[in-house]
Parts: structure tokens; sequence; C-alpha cells
């Protein structure tokens, strides 16, 4: 999990405002979390976080997807997708990663999307063998998202 906690900090902005998602039963909320607007953790290690900032830049979501995609693949990441997606009633992209750790795949999924004020990030991370089985489970949870 300590990973993923670098992982999931793709900071570009102060935090600020705020938004929610739907985490499963099978999730711990994890509190303290004053990056985050929500973050979520489960048994096996998936992370699944949120968090609003300023769009300082009054940028839309494609230019911040541009922005976090070139990071993540100079970082090592290997895009899998992008695609539009809308999320709380907000047009926005949709990114999928993977990446070796210690000779295991893992995977993180990043949405985000935009107003004129705020950039949502909705996040989640893992290793593969316990991500994949809960795609469905972390579809839902980017899914719910209402800013």
């Amino acid at each position: 999990m300590k990973k993923w906690s670098i992982v999931l900090m793709v900071s570009f902005l102060a935090g600020c405002g705020s938004a929610k998602v739907d985490l499963p039963p099978n999730f711990g909320k994890l509190s303290g979390q004053t990056s985050f607007n929500v973050r979520g953790v489960s048994a096996s290690g998936v992370v699944v976080a949120v968090r609003t900032e300023k769009n300082e830049l009054r940028a839309d979501s494609g230019f911040w997807a541009e922005l976090l995609d070139r990071r993540l693949t100079e970082g090592g990441y290997t895009r899998e997708t992008l695609d539009p997606v809308k999320l709380g009633g907000l047009e926005g992209k949709s990114l999928r990663y993977s990446r070796k750790f210690d000779g295991r795949q893992h995977r993180y999924w990043l949405a985000v999307v935009t107003t004129p004020n705020h950039v949502y990030l909705i996040e989640a991370g893992g290793d593969a063998e316990v991500f994949d089985p809960q795609k469905g489970e972390i579809e839902k949870v980017m899914t719910s998202f209402r800013p």
C-alpha cells in the first residue's frame, strides 16, 4: 500500500473544495487524509481516492488529462486507455495505466473532470492480482462521484 500512497499523490495544485464517492462495504475509510476528500482501502490493499484541486488555470479536463498523462508516462507508467467520461454530470477523461513494481504488475486508474473553478481527481490503484477481481466495484466507486 505504501507505493500507492505515493502514486495517489500526483499533486499539481493546492487542494480545496469537496467531492464524494460511495465506498464499497469491504473498503475501510482512511481518516486524517487532508489532501483527499475521500480515501479508502480494501483489505487486499486496493486504494481509491477523490480530491479536489483549484483550477487556477481555468483549463478543461483535456488539458489536465494531458498534463497528468505526461507525468505518469515519464514516470514509467504505460497508458492502456484514454477515454471520454461523464461523472457527476461533468465531462472529463478516464485514463488507465499499468506499471511493474518489484516484478509485479500494478494498475492505476484516474478520472479527471473539471469546472471553471475546480479539478476533480478520482483515483484507484493496486496490485493487479487483487485489483483485477475488484474492477467492477472500483468502477462503481468511480461512477458514484459527485461534486
